[in-house]
């Protein structure tokens, strides 16, 4: 596993990613694409008797993706920020709930589902990391599952941080920003927190080619990109840019993933 830095704090990031990009309300446009591709698969044996729990809910695109469909969700957020925009739009404040995950506000076996997709990265250290888990495992029922990405240590995601880098050669990154996790390390913390592996998926969120204006869409330019509108599209490239992406994902899966996707199942007995 590998920790980057960043010339901000990762908690500063995304205050002003959820200020700047408001309450994700709208519906998902397509459903090929991450996360929401991999959340209708996951859920797809769900029942109206079922609960689930989305750790990390941000700005509140699945969560109020299922919740206009009437699944039983709550969310949980660190950002307080974000929580403040979805709960202005809740009837119930206690749907969406500022907290942290390494000490939820939830009983023992509540949630038959829980959605972490992007949140275990941000913690600042392994041992943070496990005991997220271990939390995570606590309040899931006995056979409950899990669904949750991780950035994935690829080639891809060494080329975003080196883009990154080239484009603030005045800043010092020195202040911690995430981890890049390996299937073989995060095995073995599932493992220790009675969770067992069931799928694993390499998968592309956003392309490092959306980096640049040349190969996204008409409609993504930086000239008059709307984070909101771009994440219920799925950040989309222009015909080029799809052909491309298409390639080096199809050729070289794992290099050019930036994901790790992992569906997990609670086993009291493992």
């Amino acid at each position: 596993m590998k920790k980057i830095y960043r010339f901000s704090l990762n908690s500063d990031y995304w205050d002003n990613r959820w200020r700047s990009s408001g309450v994700d309300n709208s519906k998902f446009q397509r459903f090929d694409f991450y996360p929401i591709k991999q959340t209708e698969s996951f859920l797809k044996d769900y029942n109206s008797e079922q609960s689930i729990l989305e750790l990390g809910c941000g700005a509140g695109r699945l969560f109020f993706h299922y919740r206009n469909r009437n699944y039983n969700i709550k969310g949980i957020e660190y950002s307080s920020i974000a929580v403040e925009n979805i709960q202005k739009l809740l009837a119930s404040s206690e749907d969406v709930v500022q907290g942290n995950v390494l000490s939820l506000p939830y009983k023992d076996e509540s949630f038959d589902y829980i959605l972490a997709l992007g949140l275990f990265h941000n913690l600042e250290s392994i041992e943070d990391i496990e005991e997220a888990f271990y939390e995570t495992s606590r309040v899931m029922k006995k056979n409950g599952k899990l669904l949750f990405s991780v950035r994935y240590d690829s080639l891809e995601n060494n080329i975003i941080e080196n883009i990154i880098r080239k484009r603030n050669k005045d800043k010092v990154f020195d202040k911690f920003h995430r981890y890049h996790f390996d299937l073989e390390n995060t095995s073995r913390i599932l493992k220790n927190s009675k969770l067992v592996i069931k799928n694993v998926e390499y998968v592309r969120n956003v392309s490092f080619l959306f980096k640049y204006d040349f190969f996204r869409s008409k409609d993504m330019k930086s000239s008059n990109f709307v984070e909101s509108e771009a994440r219920a599209k799925g950040f989309e490239l222009n015909f080029l840019g799809r052909v491309v992406d298409r390639f080096l994902h199809s050729c070289f899966p794992k290099k050019f993933s930036n994901l790790l996707i992992l569906s997990v199942e609670k086993n009291d007995e493992n």
